[in-house]
């Protein structure tokens, strides 16, 4: 039976591609509240929208990654526990 490999490259760029696109989906709806609070009529909503799908993207090409190649975690296999 073949190892589950500990560390995988590839995951990891997902995951930042993953933790960029929060981010920027965060600063969207925070600059929306803010917009709002000062009585701005800009919307964000298809900002926002396209952010939401980016972020949904990166988070299916993670899920889809693990499921095709078995990979589970970051660690380095010459580190960590």
């Amino acid at each position: 039976m073949a190892s589950v490999p500990r560390f995988c490259l590839r995951k990891q760029r997902l995951i930042e591609k993953f933790v960029k696109a929060v981010q920027e989906h965060g600063r969207l709806r925070a600059a929306q509240i803010e917009a709002l609070t000062l009585g701005d009529r800009f919307s964000f909503e298809r900002e926002l929208a396209d952010a939401k799908k980016r972020l949904d993207r990166a988070k299916y090409a993670i899920l889809e990654h693990s499921g095709f190649h078995g990979c589970r975690g970051l660690i380095p296999a010459s580190g960590g526990p």
